[in-house]
Order: C-alpha cells, then sequence, then structure tokens
C-alpha cells in the first residue's frame, strides 16, 4: 500500500486519479481509517489555509496515523508553486517517520513549472510574474526557491548531483526527463514529496505482475529468445 498526505482536497483528488490511471485500487479520505486494504490510500488535509501550529499539529497526527498502516513509502503532496508550511510540515513528517532528508520536487515541466539554477519559472518567465503574485493567502513575490519556502537552509541539487545525507533537498527540474530521473534516484530513510508530476513518475518505475504464458512443452522452443511476450500496463496493440 502507499500512503498520500495532501495539504487540500484538490491535490488529494489530483494523485487519487493519477493512482486510479496506474490500475491502483484508491481511495481518497479527510481521515485516516483504522485498516485499509486497497493500493493508494491518499489523506486530504486542509493545512494550507490554516495558521502554521494548527498544519504542524494536524500533520503529525495524520502521519502517524499512516504510518501505523504500514505502508510501502509515503508521498507528501505538496502545492507545486510551494504556497502553505511547505517546510514545516515535511520537518514534522520527518520526526515522525523516522527519516533524515526529504526530497521535494514540486516543479512540473507538462504545466509549463520548471527550477533552474535556484529560480522558479512558470511558461518561461519568473513565477513573481505570474497570477500568483496575488494569491490571497500565500502571494508569490520571488523566484529564488529558498524564499518562496522561507528556509535558507533547504539544498538544491540538480538531476547527477550527489545528495546530502540529511535535510530538505529541491530537485531542480528543467524538462519531464528530469522528473523520470528523480525518480530513479530515491532511496531508504527518504521521505518523497512535491507535485503530481514526481507521483506520477514514481508510480511510473513500480514494478507490475507480470503473467507468463508459454503454448508449448518442447524445452527448446520455451528457451528460445522471443517465446515470452510481456503485457504492456496500458495495452497498445491487441492481444
Amino acid at each position: 500500500m502507499i500512503a498520500v498526505i495532501a495539504d487540500d482536497l484538490t491535490g488529494a483528488a489530483e494523485l487519487g486519479g493519477i493512482g486510479l490511471r496506474h490500475g491502483l485500487v484508491t481511495e481518497v479520505r479527510r481521515v485516516v481509517p483504522p485498516a485499509f486494504e486497497g493500493g493508494l490510500l491518499v489523506v486530504a488535509t486542509d493545512t494550507r489555509s490554516g495558521p502554521v501550529g494548527a498544519a504542524v499539529a494536524e500533520m503529525r497526527s495524520i502521519t502517524a496515523g499512516v504510518l501505523g498502516l504500514g505502508p510501502e513509502w509515503v508521498y507528501k503532496k505538496t502545492d507545486s508553486v510551494l504556497r502553505g508550511h511547505v517546510v514545516a510540515e515535511l520537518r514534522v513528517q520527518m520526526e515522525v517517520l523516522g527519516f533524515r532528508r526529504v526530497l521535494l520536487v514540486p516543479a512540473n515541466p507538462v504545466l509549463g513549472r520548471t527550477i533552474v539554477d535556484g529560480r522558479y519559472f512558470l511558461n518561461g518567465a519568473p513565477v513573481q510574474e505570474s497570477s500568483f503574485a496575488t494569491d490571497p493567502d500565500f502571494p508569490v513575490v520571488s523566484s529564488d526557491v529558498r524564499e518562496m519556502l522561507g528556509d535558507a537552509s533547504v539544498v538544491l541539487r540538480r538531476v547527477g548531483e550527489e545528495l546530502p545525507a540529511r535535510g530538505i533537498v529541491v530537485g531542480e527540474v528543467a524538462s519531464v526527463e528530469d522528473v523520470a530521473a528523480w525518480a530513479r534516484v530515491v532511496g531508504p530513510g527518504m521521505l518523497l514529496a512535491g507535485a503530481s508530476g514526481f507521483f506520477d513518475a514514481l508510480l511510473a518505475l513500480r514494478r507490475l505482475p507480470v503473467l507468463y504464458v508459454s503454448g508449448t512443452t518442447f524445452g527448446a522452443n520455451r528457451r528460445r529468445d522471443g517465446t515470452v511476450r510481456y503485457l504492456p500496463a496500458v495495452p497498445d496493440e491487441e492481444w
């Protein structure tokens, strides 16, 4: 079972839809259930719209509840342009889960959102020049990622650069290929966080069950290259 904790209902629904597209039995809940037998549990919170103290308390409680279900891994859905109490929530989640670091990949090039050289761009322009600058709760007034997060200790890394052993690491993303590359470097003791693009890339790497069908009893044919065909996750031809 995979668990997602989202900071608003819209993001929760979006990731629930991605899970369904990947063939996971998915439920979106407002509270953590006492048990869960599906493939993807998405818990929708409302921490983005409240004060930081309440957000941290709620995130601590929900993360502990999710941990009690024994998920394979946990994903924290954040706002793609880093509005809300992103750092505070991630830090309390690290504490509850016993993790030393976070890999945060909020940008999504499919939607024109990229992070290059420590700065956030929307369709090639600095993000503070977009309509996000007039957000009533969290106006985006800078494209500097550390300033957007309000924490100078956050580390930014490009694809291929060595990651620090602890702390919050923001993965820079200039292309769809970069998002896929970040999904391939995840490791133990690492909380995964970000927007829908990163979650989609992570699910794309999951190993799906494969059915092997052999129509012969002749050993030489069974061993011959080409006698085993792999069914794609999404069939693209007639079988």
